[in-house]
C-alpha cells in the first residue's frame, strides 16, 4: 500500500518549468514574427550548406554546358578547315591536268591537227588517272565478268546464243568507280541472258535473273 502511494506521489509531483532562451542574433531588419519562425541554428546552417551546394551545382552545370558548346564549335571548325584543306590539295593536284588540257586545245587550234589533239588528250587522260589512283580511285572491271548487283546496274538484258555468256556482262554502258573499298558509282552494263530460241535483245531496266 505504501509502495502504491509512493508511486502516485511521484507521478503527481510538480513538474519543473523549462525555459528555452533563443540567444541567436536578431538582425535589426527582422520583425518579431519573422524571428519566431526561424529554424534552430543548426538547421539554418544545414540549409545554407545545401543552398551553397545547389548553387555550386548549377554554376558547374552551366560552365560544363558552355565548355561543351565551345568544344563542339571548335570541332566543327577543325573538321571544316580540314575538309577545305583536303579539297584545296586535291584541286591543286588536278590543276596541272587542266593546264595540259588547255595546252592541247591551243596546240590543236594552232596546228589544225587532229593527231596533235588526240595525242594531247591521251596524255591528259594518263595524267588524270595517275592523280585518281594516288587518291585511291579505281575503275571497276566489268566486261566478261559475272553480273554483280552490288556494284553494277543492268541497263539492258541482251539475249545471247552462247550459254557461256549467260549472266555475263557483254558491254559496259557507263564505267563504275571505287574509292578504296567504297563504291563511288556503280557501273551500268548490258547483261547476257541465254536463250537459244531467240535472237536480238530485250530492253530492260531490271537486273538479270
Amino acid at each position: 500500500m505504501k509502495e502504491k502511494q509512493g508511486k502516485e506521489d511521484y507521478e503527481n509531483r510538480p513538474q519543473p518549468k523549462l525555459t528555452i532562451v533563443d540567444r541567436r542574433h536578431k538582425p535589426e531588419e527582422t520583425t518579431d514574427a519573422q524571428y519566431k519562425q526561424r529554424y534552430p541554428t543548426f538547421v539554418e546552417q544545414l540549409q545554407q550548406r545545401l543552398s551553397a551546394k545547389d548553387q555550386f551545382l548549377e554554376e558547374f552545370k552551366e560552365k560544363l554546358t558552355q565548355e561543351n558548346d565551345a568544344y563542339k564549335k571548335r570541332l566543327e571548325r577543325e573538321m571544316q578547315n580540314r575538309s577545305e584543306s583536303e579539297k584545296s590539295q586535291l584541286i591543286s593536284r588536278l590543276l596541272p591536268v587542266l593546264d595540259n588540257f588547255n595546252r592541247a586545245l591551243d596546240s590543236a587550234e594552232t596546228k589544225h591537227s587532229y593527231d596533235v589533239l588526240l595525242q594531247g588528250l591521251k596524255q591528259i587522260t594518263t595524267q588524270f588517272w595517275a592523280q585518281l589512283r594516288a587518291e585511291g580511285v579505281s575503275r571497276l572491271e566489268t566486261k566478261g565478268k559475272p553480273f554483280d548487283p552490288n556494284t553494277q546496274e543492268a541497263a539492258e538484258v541482251v539475249i545471247v546464243k552462247d550459254k557461256k555468256q549467260n549472266h555475263l556482262i557483254t558491254e559496259e554502258v557507263q564505267a563504275g568507280y571505287m574509292l578504296k573499298d567504297k563504291l563511288i558509282r556503280p557501273a551500268r552494263v548490258k547483261v547476257g541472258q541465254f536463250n537459244p530460241n531467240n535472237s536480238g535483245f530485250i530492253n530492260s531496266n531490271t537486273t538479270a535473273d
